[in-house]
């Protein structure tokens, strides 16, 4: 009986945090209160990489999205700034949140997440998100980005992340060292 007094205080912070998580996911900016947002943000992405945090089980169905195969990768381009910040294949979605930006400047451009293995790719949308930390301007505020991608119909197996952004007319790729197992590889 005494476990019924708090459940519905529990229940209404419980479900401020799963909105305010949305949030973030959503905008990168907002939904953790947090007297430094910045300390929050890397605190919580550094969670999400490590496995000590698992998104929610609504995610893949709200925010993930299959990859798509394109054959060969295309050829390494103009220089693009990015890294990643967190890559962590769980349960058939892989979690990849980050920032990129091309010449200096993020302002419309999208992101594709790249998975290249064995002389195949195959890319995946990204959100682009809100990029917190003390040196964003304008033009890269919007670098940051976040990513949920459904692995499930890909080969088990080793994949390099890379990325690909479109910026105007143009399209950009680069491959890093970042390696991440699909379907329980080691």
């Amino acid at each position: 009986m005494s476990f019924r007094i708090g459940a519905p205080e529990a229940r209404a912070h419980a479900n401020a945090l799963g909105a305010g998580l949305d949030r973030w996911w959503e905008t990168g900016a907002e939904g953790l209160r947090h007297p430094d947002f910045r300390k929050a943000n890397f605190f919580l992405t550094r969670a999400f990489a490590s496995g000590l945090l698992r998104f929610p089980a609504d995610w893949p169905e709200r925010y993930g999205a299959p990859p798509r195969a394109a054959g060969k990768p295309p050829e390494a381009g103009a220089a693009i700034a990015w890294k990643v910040d967190a890559a962590r294949d769980t349960a058939g979605q892989l979690l990849v949140i980050g920032e990129a930006q091309v010449s200096g400047s993020a302002l419309g451009q999208r992101v594709d997440i790249a998975l290249v293995r064995d002389g195949a790719a195959w890319f995946a949308p990204a959100r682009s998100v809100a990029r917190i930390d003390a040196g964003s301007s304008r033009r890269t505020a919007g670098a940051g980005f976040h990513a949920l991608v459904d692995t499930e119909s890909l080969p088990a197996g080793l994949y390099l992340v890379g990325i690909r952004v479109h910026q105007g007319e143009h399209d950009y790729f680069a491959l890093g060292e970042t390696a991440v197992a699909i379907g329980g590889q080691p």
